[in-house]
């Protein structure tokens, strides 16, 4: 159903073919890769403890990676932990361009990324 609302929409606004396939590709990719489709809806069901004991498990050791936070304390982590939440980004996506409002931290699971800035350095 995602998928057919995803082709209808991008037929009713038109949008260029190359963009309409990169849509899908992104899209396959996401439902092929995305475990925690429905995260959300299963951990709202648990106590706050149990959903603290979780996060801590899932995202405290590729946080702990993070040179800034090397000496963070327990406390940190398991209010960083409770606030992680997965994205997914398509191949060659602009995620993030030199000089935009930064309201979100991104901190890279798996795969590459390419830091590329205005001056044309890398």
């Amino acid at each position: 159903a995602e998928s057919k609302d995803l082709v209808m929409y991008s037929i009713r606004n038109e949008l260029p073919r190359d963009l309409r396939r990169r849509m899908h590709l992104f899209h396959r990719y996401r439902h092929a890769h995305n475990r925690d489709a429905d995260e959300k809806q299963v951990l709202e069901k648990l106590s706050k403890g149990m959903q603290l004991e979780i996060a801590l498990t899932r995202h405290e050791r590729n946080l702990k990676r993070v040179p800034s936070f090397k000496d963070a304390g327990k406390d940190f982590f398991e209010r960083i932990c409770l606030a992680v939440r997965t994205e997914f980004f398509a191949p060659n996506e602009m995620v993030y361009r030199e000089g935009d409002y930064g309201d979100s931290m991104y901190v890279l699971a798996k795969g590459m990324a390419l830091l590329q800035f205005r001056d044309g350095g890398q």
